[in-house]
């Protein structure tokens, strides 16, 4: 007779094996996304990556849309996640946005699979209607991490005055073309273009508007 301390046990153990399970699979998904592309990506493909049985997948998404849509969000949590944590210590509003856009483009350009997964799926997941599902996104919390710290910065005095949303936009636009590009051209210097950006930004903002 099993013990209940037994059974929950049993339990834990399958919930931990279930986890570690999903994670190969969608670590396998970034990889062939990155690879292939979105049209190209099946579970079939997926599985002969994993070394495991489509099946298995189907276990655990039931179909490519959920899986792919499980990679984006976990990347982009973990992208803002690291994000936040690299604003913690730093006291000014210039530190903490200083710090953000290098550790974001450091954190995601050594890692271009991931960027390159991330926009298969953005570019590529419909909704019923056909539209692209993550494009009307509202909400965008890379942005707005971005645009808290500008409007910090005019709030407490360092920053000028100008558009905080249409400046985090710029900022935005510029980074993600950058990582676009790193991924197909290997002469692009991520160390540059990061003191490039900053500069650029910082020499805008501090003056603001004239």
């Amino acid at each position: 007779m099993y013990s209940k301390n037994s059974m929950d046990e049993q339990k834990s153990n399958r919930s931990f094996i279930e986890q570690a399970r999903r994670v190969q699979i969608i670590e396998a998904t970034i990889d062939v996304l990155a690879k292939h592309g979105y049209v190209n990506t099946s579970f079939a493909k997926i599985a002969k990556h994993a070394g495991i049985s489509a099946s298995l997948i189907s276990y655990h998404f039931k179909n490519k849309e959920e899986l792919t849509m499980e990679v984006y969000q976990t990347i982009d949590s973990t992208r803002v996640a690291n994000m936040l944590a690299s604003v913690t210590g730093h006291k000014t509003a210039a530190e903490k946005l200083r710090s953000l856009i290098e550790a974001d483009l450091t954190y995601m350009g050594t890692r271009p699979k991931l960027f390159k997964a991330l926009v298969e799926v953005l570019f590529s997941a419909r909704d019923a209607k056909g539209f692209l599902e993550l494009m009307d996104n509202t909400e965008q919390p890379a942005i707005s991490m971005v645009e808290e710290m500008l409007q910090l910065g005019q709030k407490n005095g360092e920053f000028g005055e100008f558009d905080t949303h249409a400046t985090a936009l710029i900022i935005d636009g510029a980074r993600d073309q950058f990582l676009a590009q790193l991924s197909m051209q290997s002469d692009d210097n991520l160390e540059v273009f990061s003191k490039t950006l900053t500069a650029l930004i910082f020499s805008y903002i501090t003056k603001g508007e004239k």
